[in-house]
């Protein structure tokens, strides 16, 4: 079986790589529309690239998003993209075999529901948690820190050259740095706080998860709690990282953790996240694309954001009625026809009678006609 670059440069891995990369970003990216008009012509680059046949100048997009601080996002070109993940099809299942379930950040299987699933057991079983968190963590890595952590753990030199390439790839010559939006940034960020997990893992087992540099423990006991600040503080040190000034307080008083306040009896939106969700789905639902994108996939976004907030029972309308303003699926022959869709959403309260629901084309089974 291959290792190291040579399974990377497997057709099948490519293969895996484009499709991988083709499930994000805008369909009408011209990067996008280029590779996929010759995509074996364009897979057979990629795989020249990574053996150093050809040439290798990353392409980054950079703009500026506010959710709810100002975030600088690095969005790579489609072809970087493909390159990325034929990498990390081979040197992600490497990196992620060292991390445990309590780092929950961009894993498959963990992610925010297990972070916040562990953060409301704790909450009801413990009475004190210790908050802590990275100042500036993506902009102040140490990159020689992390080459000589990432270094450590392929065996294959030139996989390790390529690790080395990515680290570099965005702002040749900055000392410190990782680019958010970048797949690699994922994984190098999960692996270079590692070293707080090993330890709080074996002060404080499961009683701790990880979400990127936000770091929660509980305990019963307020002094042990502070024991762990002072030591992750130095251990932040040692990676040249910063952390901000810990919150240690009784659980009873809620957790504010990836935008929820957690108590032991229950769990609420951030008054900030909820006027952010609410200022986004009346933005998404007041203002309709462009008549060229309305095609059956150019609601996607839109839909998906309004079905999340009709599922969590999100108050989006007037709230004088006490009534949710929950979204029921498509339109009708009755209305207009870019609400016959099912994608398409009418605002409807629960307690609403009409005929103008629309309907959802379906695949017959086999043998099956439908009339």
């Amino acid at each position: 079986m291959a290792t190291g670059l040579t399974a990377v440069m497997e057709w099948q891995n490519l293969e895996r790589a484009l499709r991988l990369a083709l499930r994000h970003g805008s369909r009408r990216d011209p990067g996008r529309r280029a590779f996929t008009a010759q995509p074996e012509e364009n897979l057979c680059r990629v795989a020249r690239i990574l053996a150093g046949d050809e040439m290798w100048q990353s392409e980054f997009h950079e703009f500026q998003i506010r959710d709810p601080k100002l975030r600088q996002i690095v969005a790579p070109s489609f072809n970087d993209r493909v390159i990325h993940h034929a990498l990390f099809q081979v040197a992600g299942p490497l990196m992620e075999a060292r991390l445990d379930d309590g780092c929950c950040a961009c894993r498959k299987g963990l992610g925010t529901d297990a972070a916040l699933a562990r953060a409301m057991e704790e909450c009801r079983q413990d009475r004190w948690f210790l908050k802590m968190d990275v100042r500036h963590y993506f902009e102040t890595v140490p990159r020689s820190g992390l080459l000589t952590v990432v270094g450590g753990i392929f065996a294959d030199e030139d996989l390790r050259r390529w690790m080395e390439k990515l680290v570099n790839s965005w702002q040749p010559g900055a000392p410190c740095g990782l680019p958010i939006g970048t797949l690699y940034s994922q994984f190098f960020a999960n692996e270079y706080l590692r070293p707080v997990d090993l330890y709080l893992g074996e002060k404080a087992g499961r009683q701790r998860v990880r979400y990127m540099d936000d770091i929660v423990v509980w305990s019963e006991n307020r002094k042990v709690l502070r024991e762990f600040a002072r030591d992750c503080r130095d251990i932040a040190s040692d990676l040249g990282l910063t952390l901000k000034d810990p919150v240690l307080q009784r659980c009873e008083t809620g957790l504010p953790f990836l935008g929820v306040l957690i108590r032991p009896d229950r769990v609420s939106y951030l008054t900030a996240t909820r006027r952010r969700r609410k200022r986004r789905a009346e933005g998404l639902w007041h203002q309709p694309p462009p008549a060229a994108a309305r095609g059956w996939d150019s609601l996607e976004g839109r839909s998906r954001a309004l079905l999340e907030m009709a599922m969590r029972h999100e108050r989006i309308f007037d709230e004088s009625t006490g009534m949710d303003g929950r979204a029921n699926r498509g339109g009708g022959w009755n209305n207009n026809a870019e609400n016959c869709r099912s994608g398409n959403r009418n605002w409807n309260t629960p307690d609403n009678r009409n005929n103008n629901l629309g309907f959802r084309p379906a695949p017959a089974p086999s043998g099956i006609t439908i009339f």
